[in-house]
């Protein structure tokens, strides 16, 4: 099947290879890794070194040191379990200030359905920007109970729509109709611009 429409954010592997080898060398037992910190970060990161507007937030050298920095900040503002985009963005707003400057939040006003649910991940992607996913006791146990950073996306002939994410341990590829149409006490979705 050919694939008609591809997005990838560009120069995402290095802050995502940075990120995974800090979680392989440490036990980090006092950051709240279920909580979407991983992926947070990641895009925290991402805005900072690929916006100049945002480049305040994060202006160090990319290292294990630095990522290790960000995430015990980090973990002052963010739940134990941030379930929904309500918890996170006000985490991210008041991280984000404190940091110098807030990052605007683009909000979602779309029926949910696969085209809007693309279009809003589309723009994200274009505007260069990481969209944030939340999936609340979804089937696919693979993806259940994460945030999840989508950092690309594929539209096929037969309308298929694939969405690549990082998990914060793993790239992975997950199918937009799967995500919208499954079962899930809560699902969400946010990026910032």
């Amino acid at each position: 099947m050919d694939i008609i429409e591809n997005y990838e954010l560009e120069n995402f592997e290095d802050i995502f290879e940075n990120s995974l080898r800090v979680l392989e060398k440490n036990s980090l037992e006092n950051i709240k890794l279920d909580s979407g910190i991983i992926e947070v970060s990641n895009m925290i990161i991402y805005l900072a070194k690929n916006h100049e507007d945002y480049s305040c937030i994060f202006n160090e050298e990319l290292n294990e040191e630095s990522f290790l920095n960000i995430l015990e900040e980090l973990n002052k503002y963010i739940g134990r379990r941030t379930i929904s985009v309500l918890q996170m963005n006000r985490a991210v707003k008041k991280y984000t200030g404190l940091k110098g400057k807030k990052l605007h939040l683009m909000k979602n006003y779309w029926k949910w359905n696969e085209n809007s649910v693309y279009e809003y991940i589309k723009s994200g992607i274009f505007s260069n920007s990481p969209v944030l996913m939340i999936t609340w006791n979804f089937k696919n146990k693979d993806f259940q109970n994460k945030w999840l950073c989508i950092i690309g996306m594929r539209k096929f002939e037969d309308g298929e729509i694939e969405i690549l994410v990082t998990t914060g341990k793993e790239r992975k590829v997950l199918d937009l109709k799967e995500w919208i149409e499954g079962k899930s006490l809560y699902k969400g979705l946010i990026y910032y611009k």
